[in-house]
């Protein structure tokens, strides 16, 4: 593989216009005696909100480079792409961050576990590392349960980096495995419903510091106020989907910032469970909360916000209330579909119709 320089910062330029100002940036820190390379990146996921490609992410940085006269190192990033995402990102790229995190605690083939301790019995037993003051003792049903959670995703990223490695030469690359973009929010099984919450409150703790009374007061105030205060010890495993949505929000409360931002909270919902979010969704309000919500369904974000901004290629294309925003001349322009939008007491339905 490529040699990662010593100090690098991972630049995002989501729409193409920032990548000289942040290269400048690189340049005074060069001047300041600090040498560190730019990594501009993008997501294949931001990539398809704007609606952009990522060989803009390329040219963008190449133009800076070279407008600038910067001599040092710089690479851009594939950011969070898998097997089914890296073709269009291979031309443009240098550096791959390898997302495996819907692969974790996926099943595998039938004996690869088994095979696998088999390999390394060294896992096995009384394990010492340097740095660590005790050694670990871990047995052949502890060294399973956790391959098991984690060997698909192994092998999936091995998969990914030799197919990005056929394509580039292993020696023009630069590769990284990440475990945390997915298309669901990330709920680790084995916390309970009560440490998951208290988990909100991160932000508010220095570092390596532990959570205060407040902080526990903060969680359990969110508990219940998402009616959840009885399932704080159940395990978030144990929780059906309803109740795991909640306890998303109550995380999210429990950090108590003005400002709550939503990415499709009605994802992966049946239509009860969609009403009954956005409901309680629509219920913080009362609290103070101001509440920014990406969404595409178009009648539940007519029925539920007080003003719509739409946005086409990362740019705003038009704003306001539903009824206005909601056209059907804005729906047949930017999502090229054929609709009939209906206002009944003062909400807007959008309903698809065959032309």
């Amino acid at each position: 593989m490529l040699t990662l320089e010593k100090f690098t910062i991972g630049v995002g330029d989501r729409f193409a216009h920032q990548a000289s100002a942040q290269l400048r940036a690189f340049q005074q820190a060069a001047t300041d005696g600090v040498e560190v390379v730019p990594v501009w990146n993008k997501s294949n996921r931001e990539h398809t909100f704007v609606g952009s490609e990522p060989q803009s992410v390329y040219d963008a940085a190449h133009a800076a480079v070279k407008s600038l006269g910067w001599e040092k190192g710089w690479h851009v990033d594939a950011d969070h792409i898998r097997l089914e995402t890296v073709a269009r990102f291979l031309p443009c790229s240098d550096f791959f961050t390898i997302d495996v995190a819907d692969s974790i605690a996926q099943p595998t083939a039938p004996g690869a576990v088994e095979a696998f301790v088999d390999r390394h019995p060294e896992l096995v037993g009384r394990i010492e590392i340097a740095g660590i003051d005790r050694p670990f003792e871990t047995t052949r049903a502890e060294v399973e349960r956790i391959a098991g959670k984690f060997l698909l995703a192994v092998q999936d990223a091995g998969k990914i980096y030799r197919h990005i490695a056929a394509a580039k030469g292993e020696g023009n690359i630069i590769a990284e495995v990440s475990m945390d973009e997915t298309d669901s929010p990330q709920t680790p099984p084995e916390l309970t419903v009560a440490e998951y919450v208290l988990l909100g409150r991160t932000p508010h703790l220095g570092y390596l510091a532990t959570e205060r009374a407040e902080d526990r007061v903060a969680a359990a105030r969110a508990l219940a106020r998402l009616e959840l205060t009885a399932f704080a010890h159940r395990l978030l495993a144990s929780l059906s989907g309803g109740e795991l949505q909640r306890a998303v929000l109550a995380r999210a409360l429990a950090q108590e910032a003005p400002i709550l931002l939503l990415d499709e909270p009605t994802s992966a919902l049946d239509l009860g469970r969609q009403q009954q979010a956005l409901e309680l969704v629509h219920s913080l309000r009362d609290d103070g909360l101001t509440i920014v919500s990406a969404m595409h369904d178009l009648t539940l974000a007519g029925q539920y916000s007080d003003r719509l901004v739409l946005l086409d290629a990362g740019r705003v294309v038009d704003e306001g209330p539903a009824e206005h925003v909601l056209s059907e001349t804005n729906i047949a322009r930017f999502y090229g579909a054929s609709v009939r939008v209906l206002e009944e007491d003062g909400a807007v339905f959008v309903l698809p119709h065959r032309g």
